[in-house]
């Protein structure tokens, strides 16, 4: 019997199914029309496969350590963050890791929010975006 966490993992159906969906959308509304823009298509292809090869099956990381490395990581959602297991924090280490990480993202779209608004302000006045800061 599947208790709390396990329905949850080796979901690869739901990853094939949103492969499939997420790239016929990209393909039907932003079809690439010349061969230089099929280059960008295939990378952006393999980001959503990556993507979501990640978010509902084994991550990647995990997988080619255990393989690689004499590790016995079991599969299990806590254990998902690798340097917390890898350390032995346990759970606690797992959600500080996750919070971190967490700030990490809120800093980052902090920084690209910044820089595409000084990008637009700049495009609007007609002039270039020389400085740095």
């Amino acid at each position: 019997m599947e208790t709390g966490f396990q329905k949850w993992l080796g979901l690869w159906p739901y990853a094939l199914l949103m492969i499939v969906i997420a790239s016929w959308a990209f393909y039907h509304f932003l079809a690439p029309a010349s061969w230089r823009e099929w280059t960008g298509a295939g990378l952006l292809q393999a980001f959503i496969i990556a993507l979501y090869a990640e978010m509902y099956g084994f991550p990647l990381t995990i997988y080619l350590l255990t393989s690689a490395l004499p590790l016995n990581i079991p599969l299990a959602h806590l254990t998902g963050h690798l340097w917390a297991t890898l350390l032995g924090y346990g759970p606690v280490g797992a959600v500080v890791e996750m919070a971190i990480g967490s700030v990490f993202i809120v800093i980052g779209l902090l920084l690209v929010i910044k820089g595409w608004t000084r990008i637009y302000f700049t495009a609007t006045a007609f002039r270039p975006a020389v400085s740095a800061a």
